[in-house]
């Protein structure tokens, strides 16, 4: 984990050796309960799943905060120079889902993952996060393929990696390759609308699994 007063060096070095890194007290507390309260508050959510809602930027997941949240990663992180923003969602969960997002890998360059909901509705602080393993498809992989959680289980079975499990935490952003398999943990959050899990993901630059890779997101 990189606190906020990193230096820009050490977050550079992070990144290259791990291909992920975590950073707390990402945002201000000000922007925080700002997005958290139009995230509750809101029409926004159409991608109706099983276990969770989604919205993204095509839905009206804009608010301007986001833009100027964007910006400002661009101008704090230098590997995120040159690299437009692709692609913008945020998850609302079931407080008590067994699970959330299923193992997959994204056609972008870098993800910035960002949680909003506060720690005491997590009712296991251990958990809650993201599993990251650091193993990418290989180039002849298609998109439907990477967003295959029994393609992905039977690749990494066959290709050394680790992975970085990263808890939930208010405020906590997981940076990454983007075309590393990744998955939501384990959920265990408490009741109530105030206390679904939301998780913020902004894409930055296009990579090489599919170039309708953003877009189909919608489907996943």
């Amino acid at each position: 984990s990189v606190s906020s007063s990193a230096t820009a060096e050490s977050i550079e070095t992070t990144y290259k050796r791990d291909g992920v890194l975590v950073i707390d007290e990402i945002l201000s507390a000000e922007v925080i309960y700002e997005l958290r309260e139009w995230c509750l508050e809101s029409t926004i959510w159409h991608d109706m799943k099983k276990t969770y809602m989604g919205s993204y930027l095509v839905d009206g997941f804009s608010h301007p905060l986001l833009f100027n949240v964007a910006r400002s990663m661009q101008k704090k992180f230098t590997f995120l120079r040159g690299l437009e923003m692709v692609q913008l969602w945020a998850y609302n969960y079931e407080p008590r889902s067994p699970s959330g997002i299923s193992l997959h890998a994204d056609s972008a360059k870098v993800n910035i993952n960002i949680w909003i909901t506060p720690d005491s509705a997590n009712l296991d602080p251990f958990s809650g996060g993201l599993v990251v393993y650091t193993r990418r498809p290989f180039g002849n992989e298609t998109f439907t393929q990477s967003q295959d959680p029994e393609f992905g289980r039977s690749f990494l079975a066959g290709h050394r990696h680790l992975n970085f499990t990263v808890p939930h935490k208010q405020n906590r952003a997981v940076i990454f390759d983007s075309e590393l398999w990744h998955e939501t943990d384990d959920l265990w959050f408490k009741p109530g609308h105030e206390n679904r899990r939301i998780n913020l993901t902004f894409l930055f630059g296009r990579s090489g699994l599919s170039d309708d890779s953003i877009r189909a997101k919608h489907h996943r």
